[in-house]
């Protein structure tokens, strides 16, 4: 897994969508982005911070995943149901740490092997 690259004026929202990628067990954006029906252009901006997701983007995640606005908007932990918080926040915690330098390969192997381990569910 390469290093998250977010540039844009929306990098907190940035990583909290990442997270939830991983979270939801896709390791690639494009896969991602068909599986919730938005268009890989727009995810890809939204997830290099360039651009702040849409509000019928963001239900789409909503609606799929048990997540909230007041979390993917403004970072608010604590409005996630416990089954999603628990899965999803230390997800963000790996993606902040590795957004600030180069990603250890211990963390690009934790994120792998919960993709791995969601995916045979």
């Amino acid at each position: 897994m390469r290093k998250p690259v977010i540039t844009g004026p929306y990098r907190e929202i940035a990583e909290r969508l990442i997270a939830i990628r991983h979270f939801a067990g896709y390791s690639t954006g494009i896969d991602f982005a068909e599986a919730v029906d938005i268009a890989y252009k727009s995810w890809s901006h939204y997830e290099r911070g360039l651009q702040q997701i849409s509000l019928p983007n963001a239900k789409k995640l909503v609606q799929a995943y048990g997540l909230t606005l007041d979390f993917i908007y403004l970072g608010r932990s604590h409005t996630l149901p416990q089954n999603v918080a628990v899965g999803l926040l230390p997800k963000l915690e790996l993606i902040k740490s590795s957004a600030s330098s180069d990603m250890p390969e211990d963390v690009a192997a934790s994120l792998s092997s919960t993709n791995r381990s969601r995916e045979s569910l």
